[in-house]
């Protein structure tokens, strides 16, 4: 069992102090992760209200860095009001109560106005930069139950910000990633592109994962492990985008959506079950019978056994894996093996030229070794082997002909 350890700091800071904290850069108010200021005026305002009166407001939750530096985690809405409010950016409206504070902007405070807001106490609760990742994630994401605040993969931009982090996003503006993994941007898919990336990055690499879990403590590991590990990074990222290339040429930008259509949504049992099929096979494989794998792909998926995988536990590795192989299986005959070796050598070349110098194609001597090419009979790409019996000689343009007609 994981040693979790938690260690915390509960402590209280004016105004004045976090103001000049976030100035000075010690406090991260607006870090990557999160979401652009959404408070409108009015409720801008109540907040201010509330601090004048001395209602107490919910504590500030944040993440120590390890340069000592606090990463605002829950909060930072609130706190942004009152630096705008103080930085004159609006002035206070829709108040109920100190009504008479109604269209005053911080720089129409008196002296003593100010000074007294500017001493108010906030309550800061920060999570230390020794404490364990898993329990602050946990933490992090029971603090947003019940609202519409960060989602797990936000949280992670949060706790493991770094090249892998940045490069996931990075990675999410492709063109290849906008036509695959095609989701609406709105409120309920925030980072939802970068999290699907993850996710597959963790299915393709799942055997680097020291903690077999859940599904989301495996993408937190996974996170951790890579987090700033450049050439590992690049390696997976790498041959992720080659899965999905080879996924796009087989079966079309909406691969991962219900029937293949653009209208559908996107099935994450299929997503993760084609990338590890895919990952298996070479691109020319499968190319000379892509209109067959795309239609037996699309039977499979209606198939009574497919769908009993993706019932309970979905997203474990294991069902994962059944679903894959079901699919891999339905497909075995379909799949041309390619011989290893796909080029003539110069002495079969010259064994040819010495058997017979006369071209295949246009029937004519080739007086020169140099204007010669040697040519696959049965092609190469529709599983031809790369051997004497399978080998034609022919000269160089009549060859390059041939391929421009094909």
């Amino acid at each position: 069992m994981t040693n979790f350890i938690v260690n915390t700091e509960d402590s209280k800071s004016s105004i004045k102090e976090i103001y000049s904290s976030v100035g000075d850069g010690d406090i991260i108010l607006n870090p990557e992760y999160q979401r652009n200021y959404v408070y409108d005026v009015k409720r801008a305002s109540k907040v201010i209200e509330s601090i004048l009166l001395d209602i107490p407001l919910p504590a500030i939750f944040a993440n120590e860095e390890q340069d000592g530096s606090m990463e605002i985690i829950d909060g930072v809405q609130r706190i942004s009001s009152i630096i705008k409010f103080i930085d004159g950016e609006y002035k206070l409206t829709g108040l109920d109560i100190l009504s008479e504070y109604n269209d005053k902007s911080f720089k129409e405070f008196t002296q003593e106005q100010k000074r007294i807001f500017r001493l108010k106490n906030l309550r800061i609760i920060k999570f230390k930069k020794d404490c364990s990742e898993d329990i602050k994630f946990e933490i992090f994401l029971r603090l947003n139950q019940g609202s519409v605040k960060l989602n797990n993969q936000e949280l992670r931009n949060c706790m493991y910000r770094g090249y892998f982090n940045s490069k996931i996003k990075e990675i999410a503006q492709t063109p290849l990633i906008k036509q695959m993994l095609n989701f609406d941007e709105n409120k309920t898919n925030r980072y939802l592109t970068e999290e699907y990336i993850l996710r597959g990055l963790m299915f393709l690499n799942y055997d680097s994962l020291i903690n077999k879990k859940t599904l989301n403590v495996n993408m937190n590991e996974l996170m951790r492990m890579f987090k700033n590990d450049k050439d590992s990074v690049d390696k997976i990222m790498k041959e992720y985008i080659e899965i999905l290339n080879k996924i796009k040429i087989i079966l079309g930008e909406n691969a991962f959506n219900a029937d293949f259509s653009s209208n559908s949504k996107i099935v994450a049992s299929h997503y993760d079950s084609l990338l590890l099929v895919f990952k298996k096979y070479n691109k020319h494989s499968l190319i000379i019978n892509k209109d067959k794998i795309k239609n037996t792909f699309k039977d499979i998926f209606k198939t009574a056994n497919f769908i009993e995988l993706t019932k309970a536990q979905s997203s474990s590795y294991k069902n994962v894996s059944l679903r894959a192989k079901l699919l891999s299986e339905s497909i075995s005959n379909l799949v041309i093996e390619l011989d290893s070796k796909r080029n003539f050598t110069q002495k079969e070349k010259e064994e040819l030229f010495n058997i017979a110098n006369v071209c295949a194609i246009c029937g004519n001597t080739i007086d020169n070794i140099k204007d010669a090419n040697v040519d696959h009979i049965t092609p190469w790409s529709k599983g031809g082997k790369t051997i004497l019996e399978n080998a034609q000689l022919t000269h160089e343009f009549c060859n390059k002909s041939k391929g421009n007609k094909e």
